[in-house]
């Protein structure tokens, strides 16, 4: 071999110094930033279940409105009369109390309160008045002091768009007393 090859040459010695082989620890800043990176992504995760969440309780509300709408339009079609209006909570409508009784109307709306029904007034039928399209009312409302409403204005312009005109002053959906909701029935 060369001088100068045996100048380059590497010891073998120094490859396995002791002090290179101590396994490597992980510094203050490489922990703390690993803890950032897994709280930041658990609060993305967690916003995006709590928005999932939130548009599922308002499809079903959705869902829960055009189901008994539909039940009552049918009745009314059958019998040529709305049901009574209900009084109290939960209190399902007479005469569909059999087909009501497997909906949610019993269990209450995914944001709380309970549906009521409110019939035509008597004299809708001959056009006196602002309601002689003959409707009643779906009303979801929380007059029980444990079971209060919790639906923000937000969630209620988004079930408008998704069942009626998007504005909650006309058409089927709108507020009524204390900002509740009330879904208009006709037929």
């Amino acid at each position: 071999m060369s001088s100068a090859a045996q100048k380059f040459q590497i010891n073998s010695d120094v490859l396995a110094d002791p002090v290179q082989s101590v396994p490597r620890v992980f510094t203050l800043s490489e922990i703390m930033l690993a803890v950032v990176i897994g709280l930041s992504a658990l609060i993305v995760i967690a916003q995006l279940v709590g928005r999932h969440q939130q548009h599922q309780r308002r499809e079903r509300l959705s869902t829960d409105l055009q189901i008994f709408a539909s039940e009552l339009k049918k009745y009314h079609r059958r019998s040529e009369i709305w049901p009574p209006s209900t009084q109290g909570e939960a209190v399902l409508p007479a005469g569909l109390e059999e087909i009501l009784q497997t909906t949610h109307w019993t269990h209450g709306s995914p944001f709380g309160g309970s549906y009521g029904w409110v019939a035509p007034s008597a004299d809708s039928a001959t056009g006196d008045g602002a309601d002689r399209l003959n409707r009643g009312a779906i009303t979801l409302t929380a007059f029980v002091r444990g079971d209060p409403l919790a639906i923000t204005r937000d969630d209620l312009l988004k079930i408008d768009r998704r069942l009626d005109d998007g504005d909650l002053a006309t058409g089927l959906f709108r507020t009524g007393f204390n900002g509740w909701p009330i879904y208009f029935v006709e037929d």
